[in-house]
């Protein structure tokens, strides 16, 4: 195929082709990217095999407000289960209900703050222990769901359903 162009004869078309110096380019170039990718964060890039590890996890849940009627409700050894995606979040292990629910109450007259007692409301807190997987930069999980101090968690118990926040959480072993 050639092709006359202006005054200077005849001009030979390439065809694109792929060579062995064309492939050292690009892995040249994808080796450079993945270097800089790992020297700006080292913990996005696996490079043997992962970084999780299998741990027991306690962690506690700390269910406020809840009616007098209801603190026996959560027994030793119940399950939790999340109410969001129905998996098991572990085994009760202890139980903490004579807590009074407080809140803090402004009085506009003194110009203080105090803390109100509801006598027939209480704060339940809630140990729960579980096997759980940590992840370096991700955090503790379990069965797929993360836990995490300040977290908000529903949770269901065979004979109770509720909401809480994790308030403490320590590796067992």
């Amino acid at each position: 195929m050639e092709e006359k162009t202006g005054g200077f004869g005849a001009v030979k078309r390439k065809r694109g082709s792929f060579n062995v110096v064309d492939l050292l380019f690009v892995a040249l170039v994808v080796a450079i990217l993945f270097a800089a990718i790992f020297l700006i964060n080292p913990f996005s890039v696996s490079v043997f095999g992962g970084n999780e590890r299998s741990v027991i996890l306690e962690y506690t849940l700390e269910i406020g407000y809840v009616e007098a009627s209801l603190t026996d409700n959560i027994r030793l050894g119940d399950e939790a289960i999340s109410s969001v995606n129905n998996t098991s979040l572990g085994r009760v292990s202890a139980v903490k209900n004579d807590i009074l629910y407080t809140e803090a109450y402004y009085n506009s007259y003194t110009d203080a703050v105090t803390m109100k007692e509801y006598p027939d409301r209480y704060n339940l807190q809630i140990t729960i222990t579980s096997e759980a997987t940590f992840e370096e930069g991700k955090g503790y999980a379990v069965k797929g769901n993360r836990i995490a101090v300040g977290g908000e968690y529903s949770v269901m118990f065979p004979n109770y359903i509720g909401s809480g926040y994790c308030i403490s959480m320590r590796e067992v072993k």
